[in-house]
């Protein structure tokens, strides 16, 4: 293990016998610090070994206990060991759409080096669109069983998600499903909305809908699946609120019904071919 001070964290004088660590917030401060602990701590700066730690503080006139103490003052100022790490994000995300909004998502996961553009190799796919998503925009993702996240621009609000996990969650499908339960003519005016381009977000709206979106691709791709349901967030007003609902599979939907099953519904053979992972289904309305 290295035992190395985090750079990000900052060391100030508070006077010239104290040093502190961190500013906002304050880490640690350190009190009494001799001029060979000021040397220890430049050591820890540049990065020692635990063995070497306790040699290079003999060599440099620090008793052990005193070294032991400073260690123990320093501790959260170390960066972790490699085993102690967060789980780095697993795979590359693919970011589909030619809206700014689209542009934007692309621009923040290009800079945190998560970002793909081979559409074979994606981990996560991220469906950008305005008003919705187009069946054929979505049906391969899940055919495919690669996880997808809608990001769709309404008149007044951005709507991010479900996380698609085929098999294991609500698809869009559902979701159509859903919204046709509460207003039967939802297949045709989905069906009219997919040819109308949505107004020009608020750049506060469009802003938190970028850090949002971004943060759950960074998410999945860290944590992997989440077990729990499926949760739509909407972003709603110039000021961006937020606001959620989970989204529970349709009992329609092909993605609780096993196409092998004797009650499966007829028209399931209309539909896209479930995913290999167990549940799937097809595209909303």
């Amino acid at each position: 293990m290295v035992l190395h001070l985090d750079p990000a964290i900052p060391m100030v004088w508070r006077d010239p016998m104290t040093v502190q660590f961190g500013v906002d917030p304050v880490v640690t401060i350190v009190p009494e610090v001799t001029p060979a602990g000021e040397r220890l701590i430049a050591v820890l700066a540049a990065g020692v070994s635990e063995t070497g730690y306790p040699m290079l503080a003999n060599a440099l006139g620090v008793s052990g206990a005193e070294a032991a103490e400073l260690l123990r003052a320093l501790h959260d100022c170390l960066l972790p060991d490699a085993g102690d790490s967060p789980a780095a994000p697993r795979g590359r995300i693919l970011v589909l759409g030619d809206t700014p909004l689209a542009g934007g998502i692309a621009r923040v996961l290009d800079d945190a080096g998560l970002r793909t553009t081979d559409p074979r190799t994606p981990a996560l796919v991220l469906l950008v669109a305005d008003r919705v998503v187009a069946p054929a925009d979505h049906r391969v993702w899940l055919q495919r069983d690669i996880p997808h996240l809608p990001v769709v621009v309404g008149d007044s609000s951005i709507t991010i998600g479900p996380l698609v996990e085929p098999g294991r969650t609500a698809c869009l499908h559902c979701v159509g499903l859903h919204r046709r339960d509460v207003d039967p003519a939802w297949p045709a005016i989905a069906t009219q909305l997919s040819a109308l381009r949505a107004p020009a977000p608020h750049p506060l709206r469009a802003a938190s809908a970028i850090a949002v979106a971004a943060r759950m691709a960074t998410a999945r791709l860290r944590d992997g699946a989440d077990p729990g349901p499926a949760r739509e967030l909407r972003i709603a007003g110039d000021g961006g609120e937020l606001s959620g609902q989970f989204v529970e599979p349709h009992p329609e939907c092909r993605c609780s019904t096993p196409p092998e099953s004797d009650w499966a519904p007829a028209d399931a053979l209309a539909r896209p071919r479930r995913p290999t992972r167990g549940r799937a289904s097809a595209a909303p309305a």
